[in-house]
C-alpha cells in the first residue's frame, strides 16, 4: 500500500513539473564582476534543485562518517544485549533442568551487562539455594540493589527461608513485603506454610481459608491445611468458647453437616465445656451417620463437672428415639449404655452393651469398648467373676491388634 501512495504522489509531481516547467518562460540573468549568466528560469530550478540534491548528500555522507565511533558503540551494546539474552535463557534452562552448576557458569556471563545482571543473580541465588550453598546465595541476594527487583529479592528470600526452617525470619521478610504494599497469594502461602512450622493453628486456619475462598490453594490441599490447624488448635486447648464458635459458624450448611468436621468441632466444644452446643452439632448428623467416633463424642456430651444429669438423662432419651427408627444400629446401643453407665442406670447400660455385643454389624472398636464398659460395670456391682470376663475378652482384642 505504501508504494502505490508514493508511486501517486511522484505521478502527481511529475504532471505538476510538466505543466509548470512548460509554461514557464522567464530567464535570470546573474552577474559577476565583469562576467554576466543568462540562464532560463527551467534551468535555473533544475541546477537549484540538483544543488540542493547534491549538498543533501553530502552533508549526510559527512554526518555518517563522524558518527561512525557512535554507530559502533550502538552495535557494540545491542551485540552485548543479545549476548546477555542468549545466556540468560540458557541460565534459566539449566536452571529449571536442575543443572545449577552449569546455571552459575552461565550467570557469570549475564552479570557483565547492566541490562540483565540483577535477573542472573537471582538465578545464582536459587541455584546456590538448590546446592545447600547458603552463603554464596545470602552473597548473591544482597549484590540485587535495584528498587525495581527488591519485591522479587524478598519473595525468594521468604520462601528460601522457609525452606531452610528458619520460619521466624520468614515471617520478618513477609513482614517487610508486606509493609511495602505487597499482598500477592504466593506471600500469604508462604505465611501459611512459616506458621505451620512455629505451630502458630489459628494463623494456618486464616490463612488457609483465605487462599481456598480465592481458589489459590487447592480445595484438597486447603481442607487439609484447615483440619490440620484446626485439629492442633483444638488439642492444644489454646482456643476459646467464642473463637471456636466464630470458626464454626464461618463454615458453610453442607460443611456443618460433614462427619469429619462435626466431629472435630463437637471435640472441641466438650473441651471448652460447650457441650450443649457439642449435643447439638451432633444430634444433627448422627440419626444419618451413626458412626463409631461420633457416638463416642456424643456420649461424652453430658458434663461431668457440673453433674447435669438434667442433660444426661435428655442425651439418653433422643437416643432411644433414634434407637425406634433404626433398632439394630449398635453404635446407638453404644451410646444408650456409654450414657447409661455415667448415670449408674446398671439395668439399662447392661441391656444396651449386651445388644452391642451380639449385633454382627459392630465392629472391634465398639465390641471392644463394650467390653470395657462391662469390667467398668462389674467392678461397681462387685461381680468379679464377669468383671474378670469381660476383662479377659478385652485383653483379647488388645493381643488380636498388637499381633
Amino acid at each position: 500500500m505504501r508504494v502505490v501512495i508514493w508511486l501517486v504522489l511522484l505521478s502527481v509531481g511529475a504532471v505538476l513539473a510538466a505543466w509548470i516547467l512548460d509554461n514557464n518562460q522567464g530567464h535570470i540573468t546573474m552577474y559577476w564582476n565583469l562576467y554576466r549568466i543568462d540562464l532560463s528560469m527551467n534551468l535555473f530550478i533544475i541546477l537549484l534543485f540538483v544543488g540542493f540534491l547534491g549538498c543533501f548528500i553530502l552533508f549526510s555522507f559527512l554526518s555518517s562518517i563522524f558518527n561512525l565511533p557512535v554507530r559502533a558503540e550502538q552495535y557494540r551494546a545491542q551485540q552485548r544485549a543479545m549476548r546477555a539474552s542468549r545466556e540468560l535463557a540458557v541460565a534459566v534452562d539449566h536452571l529449571f533442568a536442575g543443572r545449577f552448576l552449569k546455571a552459575i557458569k552461565s550467570v557469570h556471563v549475564v552479570t557483565q551487562f547492566s541490562e540483565t545482571a540483577e535477573y542472573g543473580r537471582m538465578i545464582a541465588a536459587q541455584a546456590y539455594h538448590q546446592l545447600n550453598q547458603t552463603a554464596q546465595r545470602d552473597a548473591e541476594l544482597e549484590k540485587i540493589t535495584g528498587f525495581a527487583h527488591q519485591q522479587a529479592k524478598l519473595v525468594m528470600l521468604a520462601q528460601m527461608q522457609v525452606e531452610d526452617r528458619n520460619p521466624r525470619a520468614a515471617l520478618a521478610t513477609i513482614a517487610q513485603l508486606q509493609g511495602g504494599g505487597a499482598r500477592q497469594f504466593i506471600v500469604q502461602r508462604i505465611a501459611l506454610l512459616a506458621h505451620r512450622r512455629l505451630e502458630n493453628w489459628p494463623e494456618v486456619v486464616r490463612l488457609a481459608n483465605n487462599l481456598v475462598k480465592r481458589q489459590f490453594l487447592p480445595a484438597l490441599v486447603g481442607q487439609a491445611r484447615i483440619q490440620e490447624g484446626l485439629t492442633q488448635w483444638i488439642k492444644s486447648k489454646n482456643i476459646s468458647k467464642d473463637r471456636l464458635l466464630q470458626e464454626w459458624q464461618e463454615f458453610g450448611e453442607q460443611d456443618q453437616v460433614d462427619p469429619h468436621w462435626v466431629r472435630l468441632f463437637a471435640e472441641g466444644f466438650i473441651r471448652v465445656g460447650e457441650h450443649q452446643k457439642a449435643k447439638q452439632i451432633l444430634e444433627k448428623v448422627i440419626p444419618h451417620e451413626p458412626s463409631f467416633a461420633l457416638v463416642m463424642l456424643y456420649s461424652r456430651c453430658a458434663d461431668k463437672k457440673a453433674h447435669s444429669t438434667v442433660l444426661a438423662l435428655a442425651l439418653i432419651h433422643r437416643v432411644e428415639q433414634w434407637l425406634l427408627q433404626d433398632p439394630a444400629q449398635p453404635a446407638l446401643h453404644l451410646a444408650l449404655g456409654l450414657l447409661s453407665v455415667e448415670q449408674q442406670l446398671w439395668g439399662k447400660a447392661i441391656a444396651s452393651l449386651q445388644r452391642v455385643l451380639d449385633s454382627p454389624r459392630a465392629d472391634q472398636k465398639m465390641l471392644l469398648q463394650a467390653h470395657l464398659s462391662f469390667v467398668q460395670i462389674y467392678e461397681e456391682l462387685e461381680d468379679d467373676e464377669k468383671s474378670a470376663e469381660h476383662r479377659k475378652n478385652a485383653l483379647r482384642f488388645f493381643t488380636t491388634k498388637a499381633s
